[in-house]
């Protein structure tokens, strides 16, 4: 039987270990130092400031490109993508073997619910960084939140 669902299984077990992996990132991470919320406001800025000084003197303002850098959480949730689109994947192609439609969904279902996981811690990120930047505007200007 397992031979002869051989890309169901394997589309369950790469869906399983990225739904793991996910879940594992998401409660015991971030693995990598976090830069703190003030250093980073700083920094910005800082460079904001430094643009703009040097735009209304008429210097031309440095482009400055930076390199990706590839820390242990990035890579995590780059492995864990991967792992979610060859559970999708495979399981596509039990389908089209005709293997066990419970094997199928099942691999398919994982994948995509691994890649569901993702986009919307994304989106709740997003979300709370809009939050966070609107209540640092009201604060600079000053403006009151009646709670």
């Amino acid at each position: 039987m397992l031979r002869k669902n051989i890309f169901g299984w394997s589309g369950i077990a790469l869906g399983g270990l990225a739904l793991l992996l996910a879940i594992v990132h998401f409660y015991a991470g971030p693995f990598a130092p976090q830069q703190t919320l003030e250093s980073l406001v700083a920094g910005k800025a800082v460079a904001i400031k430094e643009s703009l000084l040097a735009s209304l003197a008429g210097h031309k303002i440095p482009e400055k490109v930076s390199r990706p850098h590839y820390d242990v959480d990035r890579i995590l949730k780059i492995v864990t993508a991967i792992l979610a689109v060859g559970a999708v994947i495979l399981g596509t192609i039990a389908g089209v073997c005709k293997e066990n439609p419970r094997a199928v969904s099942a691999a398919v279902m994982l994948g995509i619910g691994t890649l569901a996981f993702q986009i919307a811690l994304f989106a709740f990120g997003v979300v709370m960084a809009a939050i966070l930047v609107f209540l640092v505007l009201l604060l600079i200007l000053g403006i009151g939140v009646a709670c």
